[in-house]
């Protein structure tokens, strides 16, 4: 069989020998030199959390391969592998297979083969069946004359492959997703000509039957090579080949409910090194990610780069480099999967490494762990309703992208970094705060901070009765004049002292109310007002100790003197300063007159001591 495909490839040669002449071409830059790093820094530089394992750590294909297409089932990868023999690559039965071991060893097994000799299609695991679409007959050459539009489905209970109804057009280069486990979506191709392939064919394996969206693509945006995946509802592609030119564009595909529409809109374009255009780079989608493998650079250089596209934000997050083998033509190789610990793994079988490696047998495997478990949270643990901009902090978590903060009901604060600021609003109620890392594989564990929060006090009401301030909180007073606190006086009831603004503020338990209504008090003590001089006794009623000032410097002396009720004076004396104070401890509780006076004056006032 080998002898007549050689045979046919002879015949062949001149169809097949401009795509090796381009091969060639696009490698002649950097075959034979090292890697090629990515130099562009990541978007976000805390964010290279992917690691390759070191060459080896997985096992080799069997035999060297191009234009593989791989899908996975449970714990098995299945490659369907094209032949690569003499610098030449050509269509095969062979379907290889790997039972997954994430740390790595194991080996590779032949698996059952499909009905026909294929190379460059699409292989696609949906609802827990292997199906192989399209791809040449023979060869994968630019005049695309033996394309195919075969369907060969493959149970790996039973181990049969079947053959399906075939798609309307025959298709190579192309991209297939599977969505919902329901609808297989094949987009993109032919190898030629494919810049005004707008149309996606879908195929629905329970009722073996091919529809087609017509025009679905947006103008001039058919594509060859591309990279594909698929999240949920949302189809991406990505770069590739159009009109013989390399392309770093982004759509991405919102399927309609009953699977017949999709809508496209533009994405933010891939971030390659030094704005390059890629085609021939693999692609999947996994936990709402999408991965873009190696590939072609427009320039001719062949990547050995990752970059990380999130599907919430639409935004591309970072790139990592240093991929063990640098290649392209794996458009449909690559595959992912999430393993034990939430660890989300990569699988690349196979690549093309330009004219002077040619195909390969390399199996290199990209993993992303998820966040370790964060550090104590620390912040206060004690606060009030009411209470705002309240810090908490969480030492940075190895392999984290994000943070995802969650707080006690009624508080609110928003960040996705290892810090937040949080208010508590008035019916806040005690709680927890915690915090988790989330990366690319999810989230980590979570870390706890349990927050007590306390009641507000009420707002209090005060009441003035003659020189007597009264709050109708009973406990937590805290008296306040013209803005200044006034020590000491935290009783329900506050005797006024001199006229001015006054207010309550209670506090218990550390939490403070709101400020209590202003009281203006303006007829402290006992007033007489003599041609514009205003002389004010305070406080009155008083415990004892009563203060005399004057409003200005007094142009007479006035005689002062305290009465009882029987008109007996009992304390006299001369007013000769602005600010004069009397003791009058000695004086039993009861009601006294004050008379002042000097030549032209004279007036009397009562003046009460409690």
């Amino acid at each position: 069989m080998k002898i007549i495909k050689l045979l046919l490839l002879i015949l062949l040669f001149a169809a097949f020998s401009n795509t090796n002449a381009q091969n060639k071409r696009n490698s002649s830059a950097n075959d034979g030199k090292s890697i090629l790093k990515n130099t562009k820094a990541p978007l976000n530089a805390s964010d290279t959390l992917g690691v390759w394992y070191p060459n080896n750590t997985f096992p080799l294909l069997l035999d060297s391969t191009i234009y593989a297409a791989s899908a996975i089932i449970g714990d098995t990868i299945y490659v369907q592998k094209p032949e690569w023999t003499g610098n030449t690559s050509y269509a095969s039965t062979n379907v290889i297979k790997y039972k997954i071991n994430a740390q790595g060893g194991g080996s590779w097994i032949n698996g059952h083969s499909m009905p026909k000799d294929r190379i460059a299609g699409s292989m696609t695991a949906c609802n827990g069946k292997l199906y192989y679409i399209g791809g040449d007959s023979l060869v994968f050459a630019s005049g695309g004359g033996r394309s195919t539009n075969t369907v060969f489905e493959y149970d790996p209970i039973t181990g049969v492959w079947t053959t399906k109804a075939p798609m309307p057009i025959k298709r190579t280069a192309h991209g297939a997703v599977c969505w919902g486990d329901s609808v297989i979506y094949v987009i993109g191709g032919p190898y030629s000509n494919s810049t005004d392939s707008l149309n996606i064919y879908y195929y629905r394996p329970a009722t073996n039957t091919w529809g087609t969206i017509h025009n679905s693509l947006p103008s001039g945006q058919g594509r060859r090579t591309f990279s594909i995946g698929i999240y949920q509802n949302k189809i991406i592609i990505a770069g590739g080949y159009n009109s013989n030119s390399s392309l770093k564009n982004v759509y991405i595909g919102t399927i309609g409910a009953d699977a017949t529409q999709i809508t496209w809109t533009t994405a933010p374009v891939m971030p390659t090194l030094s704005g390059y255009r890629l085609a021939r780079a693999g692609g999947t989608a996994i936990n709402g990610y999408f991965f873009v493998v190696a590939g072609q650079y427009s320039s001719g250089y062949r990547s050995d780069s990752t970059m990380v596209y999130e599907f919430s934000s639409n935004t591309w997050l970072n790139s990592i480099d240093n991929k063990p083998n640098k290649g392209d033509n794996i458009y449909n190789a690559v595959v992912s999967r999430v393993e034990a610990g939430d660890t989300i793994q990569i699988y690349v079988p196979g690549v093309y490494g330009g004219s002077a490696i040619g195909g390969t047998r390399t199996f290199d495997v990209l993993k992303y762990p998820l966040p370790t478990t964060p550090g104590i949270i620390t912040g206060l643990t004690d606060v009030c309703q009411g209470q705002s901009s309240v810090t908490y902090f969480v030492p940075l978590i190895t392999n984290a992208t994000s943070y995802l903060w969650t707080l006690p009901s009624g508080a609110t604060g928003v960040s996705n970094t290892n810090s937040i600021t949080v208010d508590y609003g008035l019916s806040a109620i005690s709680g927890n705060i915690t915090v988790k890392g989330h990366n690319y594989c999810g989230f980590g564990a979570k870390s706890s901070l349990a927050i007590t929060v306390k009641n507000k006090p009420p707002t209090p009401l005060i009441t003035l009765n003659f020189d007597v301030l009264h709050s109708n909180a009973t406990t937590g007073n805290q008296w306040y004049y013209q803005n200044g606190l006034l020590v000491g006086e935290i009783n329900q009831d506050y005797t006024v002292t001199a006229n001015g603004n006054y207010f309550d503020i209670v506090t218990i338990d550390g939490c403070s109310s709101d400020t209590s209504n202003i009281i203006t008090v303006t007829d402290v003590g006992i007033n007489f007002i003599e041609n514009n001089e205003i002389i004010n006794v305070y406080p009155n009623p008083t415990h004892g100790m009563i203060n005399i000032h004057c409003s200005q410097t007094i142009s007479t002396a006035y005689i002062f003197e305290i009465t009882n009720l029987q008109g007996n004076i009992l304390f006299k004396t001369s007013i000769l300063q602005e600010n004069q104070q009397i003791n009058l401890n000695t004086f039993a509780k009861g009601i006294y007159f004050i008379k002042i006076k000097n030549k032209t004056f004279y007036k009397t006032k009562k003046l009460i001591i409690n």
